[in-house]
């Protein structure tokens, strides 16, 4: 059968008075109480009219346990993730890879600079889904197909004018959620998670929110935060967290993120209580210590190619690519540009699998 749950959602009372499962560069296979520094995000009391019980599989979906379940029903799922971001790493990651999206807004005196910061709030299976899938992405409902959002340049996949505009303010995406302000991550937050929850995108956003805040003020996150700019033991930060948490850093042991993992209220799946992660990440284990570093400079762009690097950004043309028209032909040890990265690699096979980037 089906039916409709109503919800009411205000905005935390603290929020009004007051002064960021996927590795995106890397691509892993799959809080010191603070004053309130979030303020209010719009005072709207919001309605989640959610998915009723039932409905069949859907044979054409494509789900495996490492890519998620694409096209998958949206708001039939049993737990959550949600993801912080250490924007300082975050920021230094992305341009090695060549983007510059925080240049010129993330500051020595910035909020993200010494607070975690929103990467997404993400529906989770448990045990598993369709295929041992572990999560749904890019969710699809009568009327609403977000399977060709990958990437979301399409008009359907981009978060509203109107919610863009209620929290790309400089008290909210813009202090702690800046991928969303300056870079895309809003318009792929959205249409690879938030349109499985079967909310609109104003509400997605504003459970988004409060559940960043309610995870903030736990001794775990709050720890991260004391520690800004400085290295603490990965045993004693762990054990600051009272259910396992997944922390993922990179090969100089800088935290990259922190993910949570939490319930799913059963009728209006809404974020409860954290558990413990299942399977974290192992790519902090080689750290004994993990720094939470302050801003960190940009080193210049590549002018050759190595191995297993990213070579100089170029735009890739099916028609030249590895010819010796291509312009990463100018650059030593380039052999074309490659398609999916967008930047000159050393390998000279046209397929994407064999890409030492």
């Amino acid at each position: 059968g089906s039916s409709a749950v109503a919800q009411a959602i205000s905005t935390p009372a603290a929020w009004l008075q007051a002064s960021k499962r996927e590795m995106t560069a890397y691509s892993l296979s799959r809080l010191r109480k603070l004053p309130p520094l979030v303020p209010a995000i719009p005072s709207f009391v919001l309605a989640l009219v959610l998915q009723g019980c039932g409905g069949g599989s859907n044979s054409a979906l494509a789900c495996d346990r490492d890519d998620g379940c694409n096209g998958a029903e949206p708001g039939k799922f049993q737990r959550w993730v949600f993801a912080f971001e250490w924007q300082p790493t975050w920021s230094y990651d992305s341009c090695l890879d060549g983007h510059f999206p925080m240049e010129g807004h993330l500051k020595n005196d910035s909020f993200a600079t010494t607070h975690l910061s929103i990467h997404g709030l993400w529906p989770e299976y448990f045990p598993n889904g369709s295929n041992n899938s572990l999560w749904p992405q890019f969710c699809t409902e009568p009327g609403k197909d977000f399977t060709t959002c990958n990437p979301p340049t399409a008009a359907k996949c981009k978060v509203s004018p109107a919610v863009t505009s209620s929290y790309n303010t400089s008290q909210l995406w813009q202090q702690s959620a800046m991928g969303y302000a300056w870079g895309t991550l809003s318009d792929y937050e959205w249409s690879k998670h938030g349109s499985c929850t079967g909310w609109t995108d104003s509400q997605y956003f504003n459970v988004t929110y409060n559940t960043y805040n309610k995870l903030r003020s736990l001794p775990g996150p709050r720890m991260l935060e004391a520690s800004a700019g400085k290295a603490v033991s990965r045993k004693s930060l762990t054990a600051g967290f009272a259910k396992v948490p997944s922390l993922l850093c990179n090969e100089d042991c800088y935290l990259i993120e922190v993910w949570i993992m939490m319930e799913a209220e059963p009728l209006s799946l809404l974020p409860l209580d954290a558990v413990n992660f299942p399977d974290p990440s192992k790519s902090c284990l080689k750290c004994k210590t993990i720094t939470l570093p302050g801003l960190l400079t940009c080193p210049p762009p590549p002018t050759t190619c190595e191995p297993f690097h990213l070579g100089p950004a170029c735009t890739w043309d099916p028609y030249i690519s590895g010819t010796a028209s291509d312009p990463c032909k100018k650059y030593k040890g380039c052999a074309r540009c490659a398609r999916m990265k967008q930047h000159c690699t050393d390998v000279a096979e046209f397929s994407e699998e064999v890409v030492s980037i």
